[in-house]
């Protein structure tokens, strides 16, 4: 049975800053972009529709790189028993934060209002990541509850597990349960939607203990890299010297 979850729609516009800061390196934006944001928020905020669909799924075995999974399912690849080795069972949670933020930033763009539709679009990706991680706390708390240990999450398209996976997790967790649909490059609609992976079990890498990022080639360079205990957003970045563990 898939659990369906709402959250409050949550867009900070600091974390919103300090990611425009990183990825186009052009420090503080301006007193107007400032202003539009402020303006935009409440919009943005009424557009946004913060839902997580949890599906829990038995584990029959870990094998080198792959979960096998009931029906003749298996999730493989990357860091796969790494991280999830050892689980009893699989936590699938889809995040979406609805179609019509997308939409309506769309919108701004046709009509010839490019700012507009940047920063809502922008804010869109933020009240997504805000929606991941009270979706993993949330869940979480379920899984410590039962007397087992959550694992940090994984996601197809991260680190080096192949984005294909998400055919598998979709075949888990359809379309008709959810309402997220996944195109033929792996992609889903509504485009503010992700998908996540924890394993439950007694002796797993918990997100205090262990992060995805760990196993990606980029790992000293990303700017959005995690390091172990980060909400979806992280706190620390590359160039701040955390340290990353070795899991």
């Amino acid at each position: 049975m898939i659990q369906v979850k709402s959250f409050t729609p949550e867009i900070d516009l600091e974390i919103l800053w300090r990611f425009e800061d990183r990825s186009m390196g052009q420090g503080r934006p301006s007193i107007a972009s400032q202003k539009m944001a402020a303006k935009i928020l409440p919009e943005a905020i009424n557009l946004v529709k913060p839902v997580a669909y949890i599906g829990f799924f038995p584990v029959l075995g870990t094998n080198k790189r792959c979960l096998e999974l009931e029906n003749g399912l298996a999730l493989t690849g990357g860091f796969i028993d790494r991280i999830l080795g050892g689980a009893q069972e699989i936590a699938v949670i889809v995040c979406t934060i609805g179609p019509a933020l997308e939409k309506h930033a769309k919108r701004y763009f046709d009509e010839g209002h490019p700012a507009r539709g940047y920063i809502l679009d922008a804010m869109g990706i933020v009240a997504l990541g805000n929606l991941a991680e009270d979706a993993r706390r949330y869940t979480e708390v379920q899984i410590n509850q039962r007397g087992l240990q959550a694992s940090t999450p994984i996601s197809p398209g991260h680190a080096d597990w192949a984005l294909s996976e998400q055919q598998i997790l979709f075949k888990l967790m359809p379309t008709s349960e959810t309402g997220v649909l996944l195109n033929s490059s792996f992609l889903m609609q509504p485009h503010k939607s992700l998908t996540m992976v924890l394993g439950l079990g007694n002796e797993m890498i918990t997100h205090a203990d262990g992060s995805q990022c760990e196993y990606c080639p980029l790992v000293k360079t990303c700017t959005y890299r995690r390091i172990p205990g980060d909400p979806w957003y992280p706190s620390t970045y590359p160039n701040e010297e955390a340290p990353m563990k070795n899991v």
